[in-house]
């Protein structure tokens, strides 16, 4: 996690490798399903849209519930979320 703090020189890297992909496309896909702590969270702040690929297997219902709102938890009440 320290390696994606706020403060840390790659998350910055990131972020700005972001904003000129944001400014030269009109759409970014970005496949965070094996990232972890503060770099996913810091993807999902800047997201416009966060589209969640869920099954239809009822077994994994409660898992997609929970990192859906473990999502909104950190997203601000304009991006949308797709499932």
């Amino acid at each position: 996690d320290d390696l994606w703090s706020p403060s840390a020189r790659q998350t910055r890297i990131f972020a700005t490798i972001f904003e000129v992909l944001d400014s030269s496309f009109d759409v970014v896909v970005v496949d965070s399903a094996s990232l972890r702590g503060m770099f996913r969270e810091l993807l999902w702040k800047i997201a416009d849209r966060i589209l969640c690929v869920v099954s239809n297997d009822p077994a994994s219902l409660f898992a997609s519930i929970d990192r859906v709102e473990r999502i909104r938890r950190s997203i601000s009440s304009e991006v949308e979320i797709t499932l």
